[in-house]
């Protein structure tokens, strides 16, 4: 009896279950490489024998140092197959933040590549006295003589040293006792102390959103998904996991051109879902990518979460690929990818004069939204805190309870006494429909002369004129407070012409003490290795006033 993508509750049981299904059909396709169903199933197994020969245990946690691609996907299913859960670890970051998650996270074992082994080291000499338990270098051969240096580079920081040839002589693991409340990764992401916090995330968690996305997007063995995001950036899970659950095949971007030239990715591997932060609608834009109907021929979805969706790229993608729907998706990673949707274009409704809607909650989801100064439920069109419930809600911070039991709260309204609500730390409405609008962080809410500002609605504001490609607002603190904006312009326009018009523009639509003192300019605003605008960056820019 064939099974579903409703049928599983942990990760990796869909490679097992297509390596039976669909044996020959391609799981990975990184260009240049393939691999099938059958082979990917194979190669999970020996890593996770591999791991429970080096003792690796329910729930541990396993670093994974790579980059996108067929390695990463082999890593990553062999640790959960070994009933433990991986931490990716992006080997573009630098060593001394890799470090640091190695070590809150207490790392002891970790998979990788050779291609990272420069990388490897520089982060294990960043941890005073590090001491681990074993290194799998998945295509290495250390037993050939140019890999004996560094075996004995790696011996210095590991008991056991595993490349290509133990995991050829693996056999296969035990049989899984992982349950579906079992850890399945912990994802690092900023702390607001500066230092990275991690958001554990389980089986369960994930299975319950890719119920609601396989169905929603009819995802199917005939799809190609798109594998945009680093596996660091939670939406990698849904591009990684949404394509074994259906049998489709996953297509990883793993090289800089492919992520400079999205189009041509787009067009040559013939995607029939593309998932990815919205702002590479402007990348196709601004680059002539976006031209008229040269994705329609594959692409079935065009499906968008990670930051706010401005009505301009959605208006540059509905002139070009009308028949093409797209989906903004919203959610933190302690909710698991995204837990609400809307959908634009096609058939479905988008008012081009309105801030694009997050939507409506996942099936596994509810969306509370809470008064500002009390837990009572918010009335439509009042702004209050966006609080999330429901089974995709993360069990917490790895190492923090405090954190944890200050941001995850028991549900005020649920007679269950084990049933959670996620602080958000976002603030939102409902529209008289039930259709939620995101309005902004409420950390990012300011006051100015005693009014309270969301530096969020300035952005709106400032990113509606032509000139402006993006923009980011700041307050700085001096001995008083000064409104500052970092801009960004479209081709075409100088900042020496547009400063004054842009400033007039912003007059128009915001009352005086929401007018930015000053606009800073940028042929391009900083972003971080996921593709968002990199706040901290700009906020210690050398050009900020002193």
């Amino acid at each position: 009896m064939n099974k579903s993508f409703l049928d599983f509750s942990l990760l990796h049981e869909a490679v097992e279950c297509q390596a039976v299904q669909r044996p020959q059909q391609v799981a990975i396709d990184a260009g240049t490489h393939s691999i099938s169903y059958m082979d990917l199933c194979d190669q999970m197994h020996r890593i996770a024998a591999t791991l429970q020969t080096n003792g690796i245990q329910n729930n541990d946690r396993v670093g994974l140092l790579a980059g996108n691609g067929i390695e990463a996907c082999i890593g990553m299913l062999g640790i959960l197959r070994a009933d433990a859960c991986y931490v990716p670890l992006n080997p573009a970051f630098p060593a001394m933040r890799l470090g640091a998650v190695i070590v809150d996270a207490g790392i002891e074992t970790l998979i990788s590549v050779k291609k990272h082994t420069p990388q490897l080291l520089k982060v294990l000499a960043s941890i005073k006295d590090f001491r681990g338990e074993s290194l799998i270098l998945i295509d290495a051969s250390l037993d050939d003589p140019e890999c004996l240096e560094l075996k004995k580079e790696f011996a210095k920081y590991f008991e056991n040293i595993c490349g290509a040839e133990t995991l050829a002589q693996a056999g296969s693991p035990s049989e899984s006792r992982a349950v579906e409340n079992n850890l399945a990764y912990v994802m690092y992401t900023s702390g607001s102390t500066g230092t990275p916090k991690g958001v554990m995330v389980t089986h369960r968690n994930v299975t319950s959103f890719l119920r609601w996305g396989i169905d929603y997007f009819s995802i199917s063995s005939r799809d190609r998904m798109s594998g945009h995001s680093d596996i660091n950036f939670d939406l990698s899970v849904f591009d990684i996991f949404g394509s074994f659950f259906s049998g489709a095949t996953l297509c990883p971007v793993i090289n800089v051109g492919d992520k400079s030239f999205p189009g041509k990715f787009i067009k040559d591997r013939e995607i029939s879902i593309w998932f990815s932060v919205p702002s590479v609608i402007r990348t196709l834009r601004n680059s002539g990518q976006l031209s008229p109907n040269i994705f329609a021929k594959h692409l079935r979805w065009a499906i968008f979460c990670g930051e706010v969706f401005l009505p301009e790229y959605a208006d540059s993608w509905i002139k070009t690929h009308p028949t093409v729907p797209l989906c903004n998706l919203y959610g933190p990673t302690e909710a698991t990818i995204a837990c609400t949707y809307y959908k634009i274009g096609d058939d479905g409704f988008w008012d081009p004069c309105k801030a694009i809607p997050i939507g409506h909650p996942t099936s596994a989801t509810e969306i509370l939204i809470l008064k500002q100064q009390s837990d009572e439920i918010a009335d439509d069109g009042e702004i209050g805190r966006l609080m999330i419930c429901g089974a995709q809600v993360s069990p917490g911070y790895w190492g923090q309870p405090e954190l944890t039991q200050n941001k995850f709260t028991k549900h005020p309204f649920d007679k269950d006494p084990y049933a959670r609500m996620y602080d958000s730390s976002d603030l939102a409405y409902r529209e008289d429909d039930g259709v939620i609008q995101f309005v902004g962080r409420s950390d990012s809410q300011v006051k100015i002369m005693g009014y309270r500002v969301e530096l969020g609605e300035i952005e709106t504001i400032l990113a509606r004129h032509e000139a402006v490609d993006e923009a980011v607002a700041f307050l700085m603190q001096d001995e008083q407070a000064l409104l500052v904006a970092a801009v960004s312009l479209n081709q075409g326009f100088s900042d020496s012409d547009f400063e004054k018009d842009i400033l007039s523009h912003c007059v128009k639509y915001l009352p005086l003490y929401m007018v930015p003192k000053r606009l800073m300019f940028y042929s391009s605003l900083p972003k971080n290795s996921n593709g968002k605008i990199d706040r901290k960056a700009i906020a210690h820019s050398d050009f900020l006033p002193s």
